[in-house]
């Protein structure tokens, strides 16, 4: 008799446990992944190696960096080029508007990597602009903007550097323009080339970052490039490369020389030195 009540008290402790792992199987689902989380799975790609793998691991570092960034403002550059990015009537850069398409009445510029306020300025005395900025992490940035009321004069979308074309298709804009990111995502050779394949033929692609990221940021968060720029052999000329803390180094300017010229490859030294590319894409 005991051992029969035994056996019952075990059947009916199966049957608890059972019912409890059903509930959660149905709400684990809802419940498992944090929205980071969640975001890494959406958005599974097929790039595999150790650069991707690196990338999403850091992401929290740059949603915690520009956190930072728009609640503390600790520095008075910071704060004169925040206003400024908030500023609808902020004359449209020099580096850009020189290579503005003046035969047409609204020249579509594509920001890549742009965060949560793009750094280009909107107001151009001879033509319209229409600004369409496109990074990775754009839900996360329109959240944290809306939580602190701000409203951004061009509100980033969610798109992969990598797979612009997929987004925007090929020939679409007149000016597709990228500053400090390119060396920030998990391919920047690919960034580039889907940058160019979005420019309209014979328009312009310009990509500003520092000189050595990477390795002036100790391989931290996503800085996971150096862009750097010497000379080659045998006529000593100009060239761009980028290279990994265990990736060798390719040249970016031969790697590109068939779909685009590359018109400008300055480098500014100042307190960090700072990378100028302009490509203007071929016709052919």
């Amino acid at each position: 008799m005991a051992d029969k009540r035994s056996r019952l008290v075990a059947l009916r402790a199966i049957a608890a446990v059972s019912a409890l792992a059903l509930v959660v199987l149905c709400l684990w689902p809802a419940t498992r992944w944090s929205p980071l989380a969640q975001f890494l799975h959406d958005n599974r790609l097929p790039y595999p190696g150790k650069a991707r793998e690196v990338w999403d691991s850091r992401i929290q570092t740059e949603l915690n960096y520009w956190k930072d960034q728009i609640r503390r403002q600790n520095s008075e550059a910071w704060r004169t080029e925040y206003a400024t990015r908030l500023d609808p009537d902020a004359p449209l850069q020099d580096a850009i508007a020189k290579h503005i398409d003046r035969t047409v009445k609204v020249n579509r510029i594509l920001d890549v990597g742009s965060g949560p306020l793009t750094s280009i300025n909107r107001k151009c005395g001879f033509c319209e602009v229409s600004i369409t900025a496109v990074d990775p992490l754009a839900d996360f940035f329109n959240e944290l903007m809306a939580a602190r009321g701000i409203t951004p004069p061009v509100r980033p979308v969610a798109g992969w550097g990598e797979r612009l074309t997929e987004q925007f298709g090929e020939d679409q804009f007149d000016i597709t323009y990228s500053r400090n990111a390119v060396d920030h995502s998990y391919d920047p050779i690919k960034c580039i080339d889907e940058m160019i394949k979005v420019t309209k033929k014979n328009h312009y692609v310009i990509v500003e970052m520092n000189e050595r990221a990477g390795s002036l940021e100790h391989w931290h968060g996503l800085h996971q490039w150096d862009f750097f720029v010497a000379r080659t052999m045998p006529l000593l000329q100009r060239h761009l490369f980028v290279e990994g803390e265990s990736v060798e180094a390719v040249d970016v300017t031969s790697h590109l020389a068939k779909v685009a010229e590359m018109t400008t490859l300055e480098v500014t030294h100042g307190s960090v030195p700072w990378i100028t590319l302009v490509l203007r894409k071929r016709a052919d």
